[in-house]
C-alpha cells in the first residue's frame, strides 16, 4: 500500500494490491492472469467480518480500504488462487 498503512484524518483511504516473489524476485504482472485474488477483513480482535464485500469477501488484485470500513483496527488477508 503506497499510502501507509494508517488510516488517519488526513489519509481516508488507501489502495492494497498483492504482489507475488518468488526466490527473491518479483512475478511479473502477467503471473495475475487468470487468477483470482480473495480479500478478506478481520476486526481487532481477529474475527472475519462477514458484512464486507459479498459475504465476508472483495476480490481483486487491488481493494480500496476506506477509513469507514476500518473501526479502531483491522487485519486484511490476500488468498490468491490461480
Amino acid at each position: 500500500t503506497p499510502q501507509g498503512t494508517t488510516l488517519t484524518s488526513g489519509l481516508t483511504q488507501t489502495t492494497l494490491t498483492a504482489n507475488v516473489w518468488q526466490n527473491g524476485a518479483l512475478l511479473a504482472d502477467s503471473f495475475f492472469t487468470g487468477a483470482t485474488c480473495r480479500w478478506r477483513k478481520f476486526n481487532k480482535s481477529g474475527v472475519l467480518d462477514s458484512t464486507w464485500g459479498s459475504s465476508g469477501i472483495k476480490t481483486g488484485r487491488s481493494i480500496t480500504v476506506t477509513r469507514a470500513e476500518v473501526s479502531v483496527a483491522a487485519t486484511f488477508t490476500v488468498e490468491i488462487e490461480k
